[in-house]
């Protein structure tokens, strides 16, 4: 609804009497999610070079088991660090070793790199 108003308000002008929206209740940035934080940081160099490389998901099932994961994570640990702690907390009584498991068994599931930047560029930006 907002873009159809910002793109064509003379046509919902008469049509529509009140438009009442709710705004984020948070902004992104305030996370502490260390690998947002470092994708923020990187924001650009991540967009281009995913660009580049024509590189569409990160970590799904054909990626990771090629192979590449592991040597991605012999050459560059500090990243393979920061999705690990994505699963796991550094408090080993609030982890469930059961529930683990099960989600282990899902994965790689993969993730949208351009979703990935819609975190990055919010965390960069700053702003709502």
């Amino acid at each position: 609804m907002f873009s159809a108003l910002s793109e064509n308000s003379a046509y919902f002008e008469d049509k529509v009497p009140l438009f009442v929206a709710l705004g984020p209740v948070t902004k992104i940035s305030h996370t502490e999610d260390a690998l947002f934080k470092w994708a923020g940081a990187f924001y650009d160099l991540l967009a281009d070079t995913a660009d580049l490389l024509g590189i569409h998901e990160l970590l799904g099932a054909n990626w990771f088991t090629s192979g590449v994961s592991s040597l991605f994570c012999k050459n560059i640990p500090e990243f393979c660090l920061l999705i690990s702690e994505l699963f796991i907390t550094h408090q080993p009584d609030l982890d469930d070793a059961d529930r683990f498991a099960v989600y282990m068994g899902h994965e790689p599931n993969g993730a949208s790199v351009k979703a990935i930047l819609h975190y990055a560029q919010n965390m960069k930006e700053d702003r709502f």
